[in-house]
């Protein structure tokens, strides 16, 4: 497990992770398809910040500076006041662009949007940040009828249209 690394400030191309629990801090580590690559031993990891905790404020200046700011937690329920408290103070002093990714470590696929994820979609959007939501790789899966499959069948398509211009009948039908 990456070190907790608390500094003064973060580059902008750095990434602050944020975590409700150590189960989802595990989670992370373990299931994130996409972006667990990116991080550096220089990313810095804290349990989520409330308004009252002494580590708030540096953790603030963190996130402000970050270019990714990764939220892991569960999906259910919904976050404590004092994280909210200090979530809402940071996406309105935010002011420049990068990402939030919201990873949640026992959502499914055909799940709804958790009252946890648009509350952290509206932040992102409050601190003019994109807004990505991450999936565990074991709810991972292929969606039918997606971006992602077109060239799947049209490689498909294209050898059974192939099978059928390539037997041309010589037979004319009867006007």
């Amino acid at each position: 497990m990456p070190k907790q690394h608390y500094q003064s400030s973060v580059d902008g191309s750095q990434a602050v992770i944020l975590f409700e629990t150590p189960t989802a801090r595990d989670a992370l580590l373990k299931g994130s398809p996409c972006h667990m690559a990116d991080l550096s031993e220089e990313s810095v990891w804290a349990a989520l910040p409330s308004v009252k905790d002494a580590e708030a404020e540096k953790t603030m200046r963190n996130a402000l500076a970050a270019g990714t700011v990764i939220v892991a937690a569960s999906a259910n329920g919904d976050f404590p006041t004092d994280f909210k408290l200090w979530l809402e103070r940071w996406s309105n002093k935010r002011s420049t662009p990068g990402t939030l990714i919201a990873f949640f470590y026992d959502r499914k696929v055909t799940d709804l949007a958790s009252v946890k994820e648009l509350y952290l979609r509206q932040a992102s959007q409050s601190a003019g940040m994109e807004f990505k939501r991450d999936m565990p790789l074991r709810f991972a899966a292929p969606v039918p009828d997606s971006i992602d499959t077109f060239s799947h069948r049209a490689g498909q398509m294209t050898s059974v249209l192939d099978g059928i211009l390539s037997h041309r009948s010589t037979h004319t039908p009867p006007l």
